[in-house]
């Protein structure tokens, strides 16, 4: 197979995705809708939107839309540039590919990939064949950084997603489930002090009766700090990209 992939443009129209927290889907859709009716930027194209389960795709938008909804969200748990659907056939095969990506100037030098996958409806494959499929082509990566390539096989296609975080967005330290515990991540304990917000504008103070208690009251001062991941010390993969518009990323910043 051979790939190729379009220079990527940041005025160009593509869709994207926004993975979310477990719970947060019909919220985050009111206040998404809001956002691509009242944008803070010029409008060219009005974007639509789609709800998956867990999950927001925003079309027909570019470069510069899809990071304002991003910033505008600060829960959303990993951002997406979905690469497209292709034929899955017996000649499937990922060589080249990485190649490809980096002259469409979509994944930077500086950065690898790491390989997960899902199939779903009949067929012969697994994850497994998919993962040595993958391993087969592409060598392991020696580069520091690295950021996710989902792929989901459904019957005779393959539907291939980039992640532009490189790690999810609002994670600061590594996540490690206990046994007998319920640690949660920070996106989940940030939409849940957005919600706490609306419900209680101006509390006295709230009592959080369960594990993960300190990631809130973390999450609780950077809430009201106006600190979100765009301000932590991490350098994600959208901002090394070549088309990165880093006076929109600064416009926006300051607008939130």
């Amino acid at each position: 197979m051979s790939w190729n992939f379009p220079k990527f443009k940041a005025s160009l129209h593509r869709r994207w995705e926004y993975l979310l927290p477990t719970g947060s889907v019909n919220e985050t859709e009111r206040i998404a809708r809001k956002v691509v009716s009242e944008s803070y930027l010029p409008k060219t194209q009005i974007p639509f939107l789609k709800i998956q389960h867990g999950k927001i795709l925003l079309e027909n938008a570019n470069f510069r839309q899809a990071l304002e909804l991003l910033v505008r969200i600060p829960w959303v748990r990993d951002f997406r540039l979905n690469l497209g659907m292709f034929p899955f056939k017996k000649s499937f095969t990922f060589e080249g590919f990485e190649n490809a990506l980096r002259k469409s100037n979509i994944l930077p030098e500086e950065w690898g990939l790491r390989f997960r996958s899902q199939v779903k409806g009949q067929n012969q494959w697994n994850s497994g064949n998919l993962q040595t499929l993958w391993e087969s082509s592409i060598p392991l990566s020696s580069r520091i950084k690295t950021t996710e390539l989902s792929a989901l096989l459904v019957e005779n296609e393959i539907i291939l997603n980039l992640s532009l975080s490189g790690e999810p967005l609002n994670q600061r330290g590594n996540f490690i489930p206990l046994s007998k515990s319920a640690p949660i991540r920070e996106d989940l304990a940030r939409f849940i002090i957005q919600k706490m917000h609306h419900i209680l504008p101006d509390p006295d103070g709230i009592f959080v009766p369960f594990a993960g208690t300190g990631t809130f009251v973390r999450e609780a001062v950077d809430s009201i700090l106006g600190i979100g991941f765009t301000h932590y010390t991490r350098n994600y993969l959208f901002q090394d990209m070549e088309e990165f518009p880093n006076t929109t990323w600064d416009f926006l910043k300051r607008k939130f």
